[in-house]
């Protein structure tokens, strides 16, 4: 089924930092060329050498600076989502979406949370958690062979745990889930899903977003229809 990609990753470089960057390189090259003009007579050989070392060190702060605040040290992760859709009854149809999430080269991401919105055309939403991003918890058993007791856990799928309950991604690491819900038959539906996560040792959130679009079935149409958004 055609789709109506949507992907986004949005992030706004703090534009005062980003200002600062020039203003304090320029203070400090003028400190510099003027402490020279003072008195060029009493500058040495080693006096230059340590100046220019100073500078060096100054550009290599000054280019980190400037990568941090355009975002070249945030988590990069790529969220996809892609639907299928089939006939229920005359009147509605199910509608099923798959989440995949790839994380980048960049760091580990902590998926704290997860959902996907149906929303049929003139119809209220459909909110569905994605609960298999969530970490769960297991249970300690003890199994005993001819060489002893040997411990043997076992996921408990009731009970969410509470020690790590989120998903750590690592670079290059890929993982789907999905999720469904009956939507009207007769009319477009728009998917989308919304992710909130954050590096493990930070405090600042960051959010994904992305969609796709499942249009009606045909009439003559029997089987399932897919779209997807990249």
């Amino acid at each position: 089924m055609p789709a109506s990609p949507d992907k986004a990753k949005f992030y706004e470089p703090p534009s005062t930092w980003r200002g600062m960057v020039i203003p304090v390189g320029g203070i400090v090259v003028a400190i510099l060329l003027a402490a020279v003009a003072v008195d060029p007579r009493s500058w040495r050989t080693a006096d230059l050498k340590n100046v220019a070392e100073l500078a060096g060190v100054f550009a290599a702060g000054a280019y980190f600076l400037w990568r941090l605040v355009n975002g070249f040290f945030l988590v990069n992760l790529s969220a996809t989502v892609t639907c299928a859709r089939t006939r229920q009854t005359s009147t509605h149809d199910w509608v099923a979406a798959t989440v995949t999430l790839k994380k980048g080269d960049r760091g580990t991401v902590m998926i704290l949370d997860a959902s996907v919105r149906f929303l049929p055309e003139g119809s209220e939403g459909i909110v569905r958690p994605i609960e298999s991003l969530a970490r769960l918890s297991f249970d300690n058993n003890q199994v005993e062979t001819r060489d002893g007791h040997f411990r043997r856990v076992s996921v408990n799928w009731s009970r969410r745990s509470k020690r790590a309950p989120f998903v750590n991604l690592t670079p290059g690491e890929e993982i789907s889930a999905s999720c469904y819900a009956s939507v009207p038959a007769a009319t477009p539906c728009l998917i989308e899903l919304a992710l909130l996560g954050r590096r493990p040792s930070f405090s600042t959130i960051a959010q994904w977003r992305t969609s796709c679009t499942s249009l009606p079935l045909d009439v003559s149409e029997q089987g399932a229809s897919d779209g997807a958004a990249t």
